[in-house]
């Protein structure tokens, strides 16, 4: 039988464990759950009936109702744990489980005051696919010191399912530096959380997931995550990636980034040397200004389509000012790519700038 330790930094992954964690439950300019909704499907396969947890809102039979139709649109079955006799008796019998979104203070405390924390967690470290979304993801870290929500009911404890060793950030928001508020920023929170905590926290943005699964933990979804360790500064993640790097003792460092400017590079591709120009942008941004020659692949895509760039070439990777091809060439050399990169400091704006005026500036 499989050792399990339930919970903290040293949990052993039993590689049984499916646990996706949803950033949010609802994207910006779709409906409920659409964003999730391939992902899901992938998860949960063959799964039939899903027990969905409705106890981070307050109308639970709203709740259970707005997720059943979703779900059923999707293809499962869904019964709540709400509406059951013996909550606990749900659990194990259960095909899988979603927890949905809400106030983690209440879901926490409505889970340990129908006594299912350790009911959830064995059947999850047992192979139940756990679906989490928003406060339901929370929940699956160690703890919930890492919420952004108002504590307006209190918990017995602070401690949570720990079926992840890792805490959960969802909704992480940028520090925005063209604010004019001078409140703490989600990363301030999350860096005085480790200044007290020796737990590696996930900051999910909106549209963001982890999946773990065969003691794989990988980013997937439509945007990244930032990454905080005790120790570290913090690190940028794209989908697509492995996470366990960031969880595991001994974490590897990216490489030095070298760069080279427009003028440097127009030099170079003037003297005949065959370099690989990989431009990180979006589509539509390739259609206003591009590099000749150049390969467009999205940065939210640059994992995942890794297989693309040539090792054996060495490669300039750019976008509009550097910053989003900094965090491509990270993301590369994290994934274990072994070519040489190279960042266009300065982006396609510096090119027009140094080397083309022609090429538009927008």
């Amino acid at each position: 039988m499989p050792l399990i330790h339930l919970r903290g930094e040293n949990m052993i992954d039993n590689g049984i464990k499916r646990v996706l964690l949803v950033s949010n439950s609802t994207l910006y300019g779709s409906s409920y759950l659409d964003h999730a909704e391939s992902e899901i499907r992938d998860f949960l396969g063959n799964v039939g009936r899903v027990l969905f947890v409705p106890y981070a809102l307050y109308d639970r039979d709203a709740y259970a109702s707005t997720a059943r139709e979703r779900y059923r649109a999707m293809g499962y079955d869904m019964e709540s744990v709400h509406e059951a006799s013996d909550p606990r008796r749900a659990v194990n019998e259960a095909e899988a489980i979603f927890i949905g979104g809400g106030n983690t203070f209440r879901l926490l405390k409505s889970l340990y005051d129908f006594d299912l924390l350790d009911s959830v967690r064995l059947r999850v470290e047992g192979g139940m696919p756990y679906i989490g979304s928003s406060a339901g993801s929370n929940v699956a870290g160690p703890t919930i010191r890492t919420t952004k929500d108002m504590p307006i009911v209190q918990p017995p404890s602070f401690d949570a399912l720990g079926l992840v060793s890792f805490q959960i950030s969802p909704h992480y928001l940028d520090p925005d530096p063209n604010s004019m508020h001078m409140g703490e920023t989600q990363e301030q929170r999350i860096l005085q959380f480790l200044e007290e905590n020796d737990t590696t926290v996930f900051g999910l943005r909106e549209g963001a997931m982890v999946r773990v699964e065969r003691g794989s933990t990988v980013l997937k979804g439509s945007s990244g995550a930032r990454i905080f360790r005790k120790g570290y500064a913090p690190a940028e993640t794209l989908p697509g990636e492995n996470l366990n790097q960031f969880i595991s003792p001994n974490t590897p460092e990216v490489r030095q980034m070298e760069e080279i400017t427009a003028t440097e590079l127009k030099q170079r591709l003037d003297g005949g040397e065959d370099l690989q120009i990989i431009d990180v942008r979006e589509p539509d941004e390739y259609e206003i200004a591009r590099l000749e020659n150049s390969k467009l692949i999205p940065l939210g895509q640059i994992v995942n389509r890794m297989d693309e760039i040539d090792p054996a070439r060495e490669t300039v990777v750019h976008c509009q000012g550097g910053k989003r091809s900094a965090k491509a060439i990270e993301a590369l050399q994290r994934a274990g790519f072994a070519g040489r990169l190279v960042n266009l400091k300065g982006g396609i704006t510096a090119w027009s700038d140094e080397v083309d005026p022609s090429v538009p500036k927008y």
